[in-house]
């Protein structure tokens, strides 16, 4: 199993490099690396009446995570690119409480959202502000790395032993 998730992690990246370069409006699936998850772990609190959207899931590493500490929550991932779906529908096959969409995440409705989870690039978060400003009412998003140029943050927890790379910073932001 792990040979054919490293093929299908492998293929993925690539498709989406080539995507990236190629084709506009997309961002390649770079997961958030494994030490990161943890610090997500240790800062966010989610009820059991909670629905926490991931968007751009990619092969739903955050919310296996979250799932498994949270059972009674609700965990919706949407990812548009199809490897990162495929990665994402196996990996969560016999989790009660995790569905996974393959959906454009401009488009599809998240004002049920109570969290959002986001490891997007700045210009897609910018992008995204809107529609999140629109949609989301009493709600959380947790932003790995990359924050709103337009929107104050609440928190920003650091890593600290991994300052510098990838996964080390979450911008905590409220929509009301």
């Amino acid at each position: 199993m792990e040979y054919v998730t490293l093929t299908f992690l492998i293929f993925g990246v690539t498709y989406s490099l080539w995507r990236l370069l190629f084709k506009k409006n997309h961002a390649p699936f770079i997961p958030i690396p494994k030490q990161s998850i943890p610090h997500l772990l240790e800062h966010i609190n989610i009820a059991d009446n909670d629905v926490v959207y991931d968007l751009g899931c990619g092969d739903a590493r955050i919310l296996r995570s979250l799932a498994k500490k949270y059972p009674k929550a609700k965990f919706v991932g949407i990812e548009k690119a199809i490897f990162p779906f495929l990665l994402a529908k196996m990996s969560t096959v016999r989790m009660k409480n995790v569905l996974i969409k393959r959906k454009n995440f401009f488009k599809y409705p998240i004002s049920d959202a109570t969290i959002i989870i986001t490891y997007l690039f700045p210009s897609v978060m910018d992008t995204l502000l809107p529609k999140l400003k629109n949609e989301l009412h009493n709600a959380k998003l947790f932003s790995f790395d990359f924050p709103f140029s337009e929107k104050e943050h609440e928190t920003i927890y650091v890593l600290k032993e991994r300052e510098k790379k990838l996964g080390s910073k979450i911008f905590v932001y409220r929509f009301e």
